[in-house]
């Protein structure tokens, strides 16, 4: 398992998914055993990018979640195997839809 604190990733922290600036813009969460994918924005789309930063993150041990995707992502995320599920959310105080993959 990966061995980054919890909290805020910002591309090219030295975290060990690929999460780069040459990549993408936007923002990872660390939480509990799971990153989310809060923010993120493919610098070149349709490069596989996306899918190899997923498929890194997982074969460190830890599970990919992406709380309430835009329709595209959501297309996008089925089509990678994600599994649309509902958690709570202590920011939010409610129920909301988040798609994972776990490794």
């Amino acid at each position: 398992m990966t061995s980054i604190p919890d909290g805020m990733i910002l591309p090219g922290d030295g975290n060990p998914y690929g999460f780069t600036a040459e990549r993408f813009d936007g923002y990872l969460w660390q939480l509990d055993g799971a990153v989310m994918i809060s923010l993120i924005v493919a610098r070149q789309p349709g490069a596989g990018h996306f899918r190899e930063l997923v498929e890194t993150i997982l074969a460190s041990g830890q599970s990919v979640k992406v709380p309430t995707p835009f329709a595209n992502m959501q297309r996008i995320l089925a089509k990678n195997g994600f599994v649309e599920t509902q958690e709570y959310s202590d920011v939010m105080q409610d129920v909301v839809e988040v798609w994972v993959k776990t490794p």
